[in-house]
């Protein structure tokens, strides 16, 4: 196992140094890699890749710690789109430690799309893509990595990369030639005036933390506002709801706890995904679900102007304001949410 690590991560640092695509003179991340492309439809890749992700046994036929499938959907409602989202058992517990909405770090994100010949038309081929780990780490939990924390989490970043490495023809090449420094990460705005991280959105106080699920989790069902359940973690010891479906409900996170969070696919045509993807680059599905925070009684959710600019790194002004209305759009449709 140790040699088989070793390898890897040789190839990884080749990789890093040979690529033309990279240039981080100022030693920065970006936000999402190319893991592979695969001569493959959507359904088989998904199916490969949650196969790789769950494995109890590496290539060797050693004991790895398997990830946990969490909840998937196609963005835009599109048969040509799917994001996969996943976890690992010690990173929610470090998450959930650190506190101060750090557990929204604890969601990792591969994307899988048809990729496109010069016409338009499908190629035979789907492109896998990875939100970086350690991108989303230095984002969301910031100043709160320490020197204690820091290495448990750069070993499972890595331990993502060794179990999407059993894909055919993985590579890891980045996605976009935008980067961050960890520093940049840890205090982003894209500009002044733009919110922060702390600066997140109050959207509703419950009388109850398990009101607050079940009203959450039974308009996610009804599909209120063009929304999907993409995912719901909640603690072990949450009480089963009316009618609950299978999946539906991730109990995970420590029992006695007072915190959940959901994944919500926006597919509202003129107000979600089918409006602002289009514009800002559908190869940056891995950036979703976006996602609603409840705390004890209290619902929130990340400023749409830190989040998007966060993960769409690339973006010029111009593409931004070509969706000036979404960040609103969507603080709207999670408040509609709440009752």
């Amino acid at each position: 196992m140790r040699n088989l690590k070793i390898n890897i991560l040789i190839i990884l640092l080749t990789i890093a140094i040979l690529s033309p695509k990279i240039s981080f003179a100022d030693g920065g991340l970006v936000a999402y890699y190319k893991v592979t492309i695969l001569k493959t439809n959507i359904k088989d890749a998904t199916e490969l890749v949650k196969q790789v992700l769950t494995a109890n046994n590496d290539i060797q036929g050693n004991k790895v710690q398997p990830f946990i499938i969490l909840g998937e959907y196609n963005p835009t409602s599109s048969k040509k789109m799917y994001v996969i989202t996943f976890t690992r058992s010690d990173l929610l517990e470090l998450t959930y430690k650190i506190g101060d909405k750090t557990i929204l770090a604890s969601v990792l994100k591969i994307g899988i799309q048809e990729l496109k010949n010069s016409e338009g038309g499908p190629t035979g081929e789907v492109m896998i893509s990875l939100l970086n780990p350690d991108y989303l780490f230095y984002a969301y939990i910031r100043n709160k990595i320490t020197s204690e924390n820091e290495s448990a989490l750069f070993s499972i970043s890595e331990d993502i990369k060794f179990a999407l490495y059993n894909l055919p023809n993985a590579v890891f090449v980045p996605l976009v030639t935008s980067s961050l420094t960890e520093n940049e990460l840890k205090n982003f705005r894209f500009m002044v005036r733009y919110p922060s991280f702390d600066d997140d959105i109050s959207l509703y106080e419950f009388t109850d933390f398990n009101i607050g699920v079940a009203t959450i989790i039974n308009n996610l069902r009804a599909r209120k506002t063009g929304t999907f359940n993409v995912y719901a973690i909640v603690p072990k010891d949450f009480e089963k709801l009316a009618d609950e479906r299978l999946g539906e409900i991730q109990r995970i996170l420590p029992e006695g706890s007072q915190q959940a969070v959901f994944g919500v696919g926006l597919l509202d045509k003129r107000i979600g995904e089918g409006k602002f993807l289009p514009i800002l680059g559908e190869e940056h599905i891995s950036a979703l679900p976006y996602e609603i925070l409840l705390e004890n009684t209290k619902a929130s959710m990340l400023n749409g102007r830190f989040r998007f600019p966060l993960f769409w790194s690339d973006v010029s002004i111009q593409e931004l304001s070509q969706i000036y209305k979404t960040p609103r759009d969507i603080e709207e449709t999670f408040k509609s949410l709440m009752k």
